[in-house]
């Protein structure tokens, strides 16, 4: 007895081609879920390096206002919250290190001090108290008259 079957205007597809298409979709999705946590750590790393570079504009700011001979002042450490805000008070996601030494320049083998000029020197610690960054900026006595 032979078997006709009737054709209806519909058709499926056969299991071999499904196999094969889910075996394409997975080769495409896979590497796209590897990027994932490549971008994370990226996104990560710019988040810290964007709020180190606030923290070091406000600090630098704060210095570029004071009255050089009370520079020292500005030396010790500062909180700052989760966007590099500055804290009086209260948990704090950043901490920033502030130190003021004489500016030097290499001469040679020996370091020769610059006359009225001081090295600004911070250093952020990020969450878990790693280091995030250390930056330098120069600042210069604007009232004192060149020779």
């Amino acid at each position: 007895m032979k078997r006709t079957f009737r054709y209806c205007g519909r058709r499926a597809f056969s299991l071999i081609e499904v196999v094969i298409a889910l075996g394409v979709v997975s080769f495409s999705v896979i590497p796209l879920i590897g990027l994932n946590s490549v971008s994370l750590s990226t996104l990560k790393a710019a988040k810290e390096s964007e709020i180190a570079g606030r923290i070091f504009r406000s600090v630098l700011n704060e210095g570029l206002v004071s009255d050089f001979s009370n520079l020292q002042t500005l030396a010790g450490s500062r909180s700052y919250d989760f966007e590099g805000m500055i804290l009086g008070s209260g948990a704090a996601t950043y901490q920033a290190t502030v130190s003021v030494e004489p500016a030097t320049i290499r001469d040679g083998a020996s370091d020769v001090a610059i006359d009225g000029a001081s090295r600004l020197k911070v250093q952020i610690l990020g969450p878990g108290q790693q280091i995030i960054a250390t930056r330098f900026a120069l600042i210069g006595n604007r009232m004192k008259s060149a020779p």
